[in-house]
């Protein structure tokens, strides 16, 4: 996990926090729409984490590939997209 998902886990524990210590609905509502956020950021930092280690494997693999002269393995844009 990178730096930026951990920042952003960590900024939705703490408006949590802050949506349990509120006293007014709206501001609570408000805390945890934030926390709801910051999650969904998260969860596209730890993707896009996932995708660049794919594509420096099959780089790696592609990489070993041409040194021992073979042709290198072509993925689908389609298939690195669904991922």
């Amino acid at each position: 996990m990178t730096t930026h998902a951990q920042f952003y886990l960590t900024r939705a524990a703490v408006a949590r926090e802050l949506a349990q210590g509120s006293q007014l609905d709206n501001v609570r509502e408000s805390h945890l729409r934030a926390a709801e956020a910051w999650d969904g950021f998260a969860a596209r930092a730890m993707k896009a984490d996932s995708m660049r280690a794919q594509e420096l494997k099959r780089k790696a693999a592609d990489a070993d590939a041409d040194a021992e002269g073979q042709v290198p393995t072509a993925v689908p844009l389609e298939t690195r997209l669904q991922s």
